[in-house]
């Protein structure tokens, strides 16, 4: 087992105990986003705070789900009474995320001012959309961009009004299937959506569904505001799809649903709404994977929303997907990111593979797609040596996999 090896399994043992520990601590938020104190110091935060204590002076030492969540974890701990006096580093990171994001999210606002005044219709998502709303008005995590879902029809005018005056960023990742990243002229990155989530370019939506996905979300805004349950399904689904649950932002991404669940304006009915959703957009089985990868006992809050609202729903097939992906997290393969692509390729089809065949098929298929958007992108790959590696690994693993259940 070489050095990388050694450090991956050490980074997710220790996110899985960081984020049992934050999510075991609990911090309900008051209508305002702000945090209520309903318990002494003492009483709250220990086991957050003694995983990290000790580390706070090497951050370099810090893996990405503890840099992620530690400028959160300072601003808890300050409102528990914790001595940070000799920690001015970490407690210049939360002052920084504070000032961050009030930036970008201020660039959203701008961004969304702009497009309604050329008649685009568009809706903020993730963070966007929920900070200040069923989230605390700064957010919970350092924010990088603005993701912004553009009525379909409209993206294309809406990312050259969005790229008149800024540039389209260049490079890896600027233009996808689902979406194009702009930077505007402070340098904040919006996230101008065609579908709200990577997931829906991957099951092949046509133009025609995209717009109406559209439309059942912005026909059903209350004073200009996407309804709750909207924003709050295709918030899971954007994290959880394209993260595994070993995955820093998944992890993450289960802290603000928590954090959401507390809050209460969300009421049962608006969980209900989303788990329509869920049923509808065949996305039930993406949100069950991760809450019972984190098991349960941890999140009372995440708990009653799989038992009560999520499980009850579930088909036969949702069953048989939530056994397959449950034995997937026990598998090893010959190469990493090859069962992080199968668990995507099930939930996109919703379908658990059951031969060698079928997997072979879901490859063929996905490099067509891919070939479709980006023509030139294969002989570029092809003339990298890493391609070629990275290939025969890849094909060990199908062949390696007799059944896939």
């Amino acid at each position: 087992m070489d050095s990388r090896t050694v450090r991956a399994d050490a980074d997710e043992e220790r996110l899985q105990l960081l984020l049992r520990a934050i999510l075991t601590e609990g911090e309900p938020s008051s209508p305002s986003g702000t945090t209520q104190e309903r318990e002494r110091p003492d009483d709250r935060g220990r086991g957050s705070w003694v995983l990290m204590a000790n580390r706070l002076e090497d951050l370099d030492s810090l893996s990405t789900f503890e840099r992620t969540v530690l400028p959160m974890l300072v601003g808890r701990w300050q409102r528990e009474g914790r001595d940070l006096a000799s920690l001015p580093i970490p407690r210049g990171l939360h002052r920084r995320m504070i000032v961050r994001n009030r930036i970008v999210l201020d660039g959203a606002r701008e961004a969304l001012d702009r497009l309604a005044a050329a008649g685009i219709d568009a809706i903020p998502l993730k963070s966007a959309a929920l900070a200040g709303r069923v989230l605390p008005e700064r957010g919970l995590r350092p924010l990088a961009d603005v993701d912004l879902w553009v009525r379909p029809s409209a993206h294309r005018a809406g990312v050259r009004l969005l790229a008149r005056l800024e540039r389209v960023r260049s490079g890896r990742g600027a233009s996808s299937p689902h979406a194009q990243v702009v930077r505007d002229t402070v340098g904040r990155e919006l996230d101008l959506h065609r579908h709200p989530s990577h997931l829906y370019a991957s099951r092949g939506c046509t133009r025609t569904e995209a717009e109406r996905r559209f439309d059942r979300t912005w026909d059903r805004r209350v004073d200009g505001r996407p309804p709750l349950s909207d924003i709050l399904h295709l918030a899971l689904v954007n994290a959880l799809f394209s993260h595994a649950p070993e995955e820093p932002r998944a992890a993450f991404a289960l802290i603000e649903f928590d954090a959401v669940l507390r809050h209460p304006d969300v009421t049962a009915a608006i969980l209900d709404d989303v788990v329509a959703h869920a049923i509808e957009d065949r996305t039930a089985t993406i949100l069950v994977e991760h809450l019972d990868r984190l098991g349960p006992g941890v999140s009372a809050p995440l708990d009653r929303f799989l038992h009560d609202h999520l499980a009850p729903s579930l088909t036969a097939d949702d069953r048989a997907l939530r056994a397959w992906t449950a034995d997937q997290h026990r598998r090893t393969g010959t190469d990493a990111r090859f069962p992080l692509w199968l668990r995507q390729a099930a939930h996109t089809r919703q379908s658990v593979p059951q031969r060698t065949r079928t997997v072979a098929r879901w490859l063929l298929r996905a490099e067509a797609q891919n070939l479709r958007h980006a023509p030139w992108a294969p002989i570029t790959r092809l003339l990298r040596p890493r391609t070629w590696h990275r290939l025969g690994r890849l094909t060990s693993g199908v062949l390696a996999e007799r059944r896939f259940r």
